[in-house]
């Protein structure tokens, strides 16, 4: 993984682990795979028609492998464009024909062009190492235009995806620590093991969110002095409200789709429109 200025590594699983991200890719991977693609015919004077005759045709909407459905295949090959920019299947071939594509993990893969001007593939997967030719990998290229391999969301969202990641783990860590600021114990005099031990074990009883707003018990002069900020005053909820908002930007999605209301002023009022916008601004490309 990445890791950002923020602090937070950004890998795939723990991207995912943002809600944002989990909503913006699964709405994107889910609406695309579950699309009807179809290999078709074209027909003089007519409108091109399902080629249900070509052996093809079985392979990428009904069954493309021995483990996969078509919904389950598209669905690894869409999600896989969506945070590492490239998704990648071996072909397997009886003779000519192509009877099965298996998915391949687009992290794995190393892509290098020969001096002949093919582009090789190598991955390494259960602890064997493969190499094919571009003839033998389905290979589908997200942003970016480059033959090499598509721009990676996870790579060029490093920042906002670690800050999300940051905020996430603060704000859990308040939660944990029952949403009360942390501050300061003093004690009148120096405290020996004993007095130490106990102490300890006294502040223990305080921490966690079930023991939000328990009475503190300051005795043998203690003295307890917050020293934290309060969420509100940190503007918490601002802070990972934006962290959405930037999410859904990289991932080209109204927050709207995923449940985010965001900015009454950035967005069409109608859920329509913004449907509208989703289809016909970034839908459009992926499906073509």
């Amino acid at each position: 993984g990445l890791s950002g200025a923020a602090g937070e590594a950004v890998t795939p699983h723990s991207s995912l682990g943002l809600s944002a991200v989990w909503a913006c890719s699964n709405l994107i991977s889910g609406t695309l795979s579950s699309l009807p693609f179809e290999l078709t015919r074209a027909a003089d004077g007519a409108v091109a028609k399902a080629a249900t005759d070509h052996p093809l045709h079985s392979v990428i909407y009904e069954s493309p492998n021995f483990d996969q459905t078509a919904l389950d295949f598209w669905d690894f090959m869409n999600l896989s464009i969506e945070l590492w920019g490239n998704a990648y299947a071996s072909v397997v071939r009886d003779g000519a024909r192509i009877v099965a594509p298996y998915p391949i993990k687009p992290d794995a893969i190393l892509v290098q062009r020969l001096a002949n001007g093919r582009l090789e593939y190598r991955w390494t997967e259960g602890g064997k190492s493969y190499t094919r030719m571009d003839r033998d990998i389905l290979h589908i290229r997200g942003p970016g235009g480059n033959a090499l391999g598509g721009m990676s969301t996870l790579s060029f969202g490093t920042q906002a995806f670690s800050s999300a990641l940051a905020a996430e783990r603060a704000a859990a860590g308040m939660f944990n620590n029952g949403l009360r600021p942390s501050g300061v114990i003093t004690f009148k005099e120096w405290l020996n093991p004993q007095e130490r031990e106990a102490a300890e074990k006294v502040i223990e009883k305080y921490v966690g969110a079930v023991n939000s707003g328990k009475p503190f018990i300051a005795e043998g002069g203690m003295e307890y002095a917050p020293l934290s900020i309060s969420p509100g005053d940190a503007q918490m909820l601002e802070t990972r409200q934006f962290g959405v908002e930037e999410i859904c930007r990289f991932f080209q999605v109204p927050p709207a789709l995923i449940g985010h209301a965001g900015s009454s002023t950035a967005w069409p009022t109608s859920v329509d429109q913004q449907v509208l916008m989703f289809t016909k601004f970034y839908l459009r490309r992926r499906v073509k």
